[in-house]
This record gives structure tokens, C-alpha cells and sequence, in this order.
């Protein structure tokens, strides 16, 4: 099951206690994703207002799971979007048009 995650500061969310040792945390938890493969990719906003991913995960209770063990989640938030592949939308949509018969 392949999510795009969108990510956004928590606003009112107390700061962090260890600041820079949590940074070095989140990115090590990020490299150790895409090494694994659950974490397809990762981009933040150029605007610095946030950031994106696409992870590929067996259930939801998995991507709850990896949201939640992420060491910034304290002073995030995320919308998960489920993700279908183009390509089968496509054949689906193409599917349907040939079943349908002008009256």
C-alpha cells in the first residue's frame, strides 16, 4: 500500500528538550527507511513550511506505526493519501469507456 505523507509543523507543540541530538535522530531514522525500502522517497518544502514522502507499507496499522516511531512526530503532523498506480486508473477509466454504449 503506497501513501504520499504530507508533514507540517504541530503548531503549540512544546520544543523538543534535545534539539540537535533528535535531528541526528530523524535522519538516521530516514536513511534506515530508504535503505529498507518502506521509504520510496523524502523531500521538504523549499519554502520550509513542511515536507513529503511516498512509503510503501503492508497495513495501516505499519504506516501508523513508522509515523509514530519518527523522532520529529513530537512536533508534527501528517496526512496520509492513499496512492494507486496511474497506469491502473488508466485501464480502468479505458475500461469503461469501451463498455459504454452511446444510447
Amino acid at each position: 500500500m503506497k501513501f504520499l505523507i504530507l508533514v507540517k509543523e504541530k503548531v503549540g507543540a512544546p520544543p523538543l528538550e534535545n534539539w540537535e541530538d533528535t535531528v541526528v535522530k530523524s535522519r538516521a531514522f530516514l536513511e534506515e527507511g530508504l535503505e529498507d525500502g518502506w521509504l520510496e522517497c523524502v523531500y521538504n518544502f523549499a519554502n520550509a513550511t513542511g515536507s513529503v514522502a511516498i512509503v510503501d507499507v503492508e497495513s495501516h496499522e505499519e504506516i501508523w506505526t513508522k509515523l509514530h516511531a519518527y523522532p520529529l512526530s513530537q512536533v508534527q503532523t501528517y496526512e496520509a493519501i492513499p496512492l494507486i498506480d496511474a497506469m491502473f486508473a488508466f485501464d480502468q477509466i479505458m475500461a469503461g469507456m469501451m463498455a459504454f454504449e452511446p444510447a
